[in-house]
């Protein structure tokens, strides 16, 4: 009897690894270079093949099965590829490339190395085949061979998921236990029956063939019921495969992730290294389809630290190419440029040291305070009565708005030729809930956005829901919404899924981009974006950090 367990990594970048056990063959395969060339398709045909050799011809030499997979490989293909064959107590191995084995017995570990070799195991004797990167990267100290194979292959799982890139990973664990059975003797006797004895020596005789027999049907039957389910699982693979194949040939983003559910639903077990592997592809391709972007890194474009010692910005806006930024701390206002990265400072002043939020619009900032609404150190407007919670400050063709959270509220100022009307409603009708505001922008129409990833879109003081359609997945603890009328899409901060969502005015989605976990984003990052220079900003602390829109 033998133990065995397979371990594999995931097919990427031109390079496939797996095992095979078929019959009383135990293979591992690895194919590299040329990643035009090495991919799942070229892998599982070659997997195929190896099954339909090894079906046809059982009594194949592993040497004879290594020529015959090589020869039907292209050239410019790298192959690894080590096949045992073992026979009672007779293991065959044969091997090309980079693969090796190791043999542990009573202690001691024998390196197997050369193209073929042939030896008798004995008990507990336990083997390990693998592709040179499971050997060198996995097996540098041999495991404990008391241990099952399965404990072993459990012990190692962690460490190939914990790698980067296992794709160059495959390794089979076997071990030898064979039967007991009672020692027979050596000495021979000379036994001649009397008639008495002879009954029951044919009896006994009867049961032994019956037994011989039974043993033998036992065994085809085995082999029956093993050879279908390898053809119903190969003919399962396949399905699987062709329902992706065809997803992918339609590009849609909608038929690949209703595809995506369909197949996990019956694919069955997604551990199979050949179903992981379909799968893998599968949402590779969805990724691509739904411009999901992964940054490997953000961009420093800006940092107001060579302006300003201490600083720490609280409040930002853009317009027409100039990013204005608020620090309360100082109490100063700062201006970049976009386009060449000039950086000023506008005013500082100690009644901006309370000052939370800033908005620009055409050369004026607006700046609000509990004491009231400035335009760069000049007091512009006295507090209002009305004033409860102020959550935020946003202008549009000359007027101010404040959104007022504690009113379920937002108040506009009216700009005028002498300056600006009396404080009024904007909100006309309706119930408004503005407890779980997290930010709000203006184009013409104004966007309330709450952290239960909820937008609101009013029109003349009206409020419609802006349904967001073809999320990959919901918003997590959005923190910051951003559109002007300078701007195509609206921008959200998506701080619990360390993204930033892009989607048009109607709230179609188009595009996200997803930051390096080693990126947190906190809640005080403030985003940004212009899209005439295609760059996209995250304000944090003193810096301002950019990517790239596409």
């Amino acid at each position: 009897m033998i133990e065995q367990a397979a371990i594999s990594g995931a097919a990427k970048g031109g390079v496939y690894s797996q095992t095979l056990c078929l019959e009383n063959f135990y293979l591992v395969l690895t194919l590299s270079d040329g990643p035009q060339e090495v991919n799942l398709e070229l892998g599982r045909n070659t997997l195929a093949k190896i099954e339909e050799i090894i079906t046809q011809s059982p009594q194949l030499k592993p040497s004879e099965l290594i020529a015959a997979i090589s020869a039907d490989l292209p050239e410019e293909i790298s192959v690894g590829i080590l096949v045992a064959r073992i026979t009672d107590q007779q293991l065959i191995l044969a091997a090309k490339g980079d693969v090796g084995a190791k043999l542990a017995r009573r202690g001691k570990i024998i390196n197997l190395a050369g193209a073929t070799l042939s030896g008798q195991l004995q008990p507990q004797d336990l083997l390990i085949l693998g592709t040179k990167d499971f050997i060198s990267q996995l097996i540098s100290n041999f495991p404990n061979a008391d241990q099952t194979v399965n404990d072993l292959r459990d012990a190692l799982l962690p460490k190939i998921e914990e790698m980067e890139n296992n794709a160059g990973i495959a390794g089979l664990l076997l071990k030898f236990n064979p039967e007991q059975s009672e020692s027979l003797p050596t000495k021979s006797f000379k036994f001649t029956p009397t008639l008495s004895e002879l009954p029951a020596m044919l009896s006994r005789r009867t049961l032994y063939l019956a037994i011989l027999a039974l043993v033998t049907l036992v065994c085809v039957v085995a082999f029956q019921l093993r050879s279908r389910a390898l053809e119903e699982n190969s003919q399962k693979i396949a399905a699987l495969q062709q329902m992706v194949t065809q997803a992918e040939k339609t590009g849609q983003r909608d038929v690949l992730l209703q595809t995506r559910q369909n197949f996990v639903s019956s694919a069955g077990d997604l551990k199979d290294p050949k179903v992981k592997a379909i799968l893998d592809e599968l949402d590779k391709q969805i990724a691509a389809v739904s411009h999901i972007y992964t940054l490997s890194s953000l961009d420093l474009f800006y940092d107001f630290g060579l302006l300003k010692a201490g600083v720490n910005v609280s409040a930002a806006g853009l317009h027409k190419g100039q990013i204005t930024a608020l620090d309360s701390a100082n109490g100063a206002v700062y201006t970049v440029t976009t386009a060449n990265k000039g950086a000023n400072i506008i005013t500082a002043a100690d009644a901006l040291k309370s000052a939370k939020f800033i908005d620009s619009s055409g050369d004026s900032n607006y700046i609000w305070t509990p004491s009231g609404i400035y335009s760069n150190d000049k007091l512009l407007l006295k507090p209002a009565d009305k004033w409860g919670q102020i959550a935020g400050l946003a202008t549009f063709a000359g007027n101010i708005y404040l959104l007022d959270k504690a009113n379920s509220q937002i108040w506009k100022y009216q700009g005028t030729d002498l300056g600006f009307a009396d404080l009024t409603p904007y909100l006309t009708a309706g119930s408004v809930d503005f407890s779980r505001v997290t930010g709000f922008a203006i184009d013409g129409y104004v966007y309330v956005l709450s952290s239960s990833g909820n937008i609101v879109k009013f029109s003349a003081g009206s409020a419609q829901d802006l349904p967001v359609a073809g999320l990959d997945k919901p918003f997590a603890n959005p923190t910051g919404i951003f559109a002007t009328d300078d701007t195509n899409n609206i921008y959200v901060l998506d701080s619990g899924n360390n993204r930033v969502v892009v989607l048009d005015k109607s709230g179609i989605y188009k595009s996200q981009y997803v930051f390096p976990s080693t990126y947190h984003l906190e809640p005080s990052t403030l985003l940004l974006a212009d899209e005439s220079t295609g760059k996209a900003f995250l304000l944090s602390g003193s810096k301002i950090f950019s990517f790239d829109l596409k």
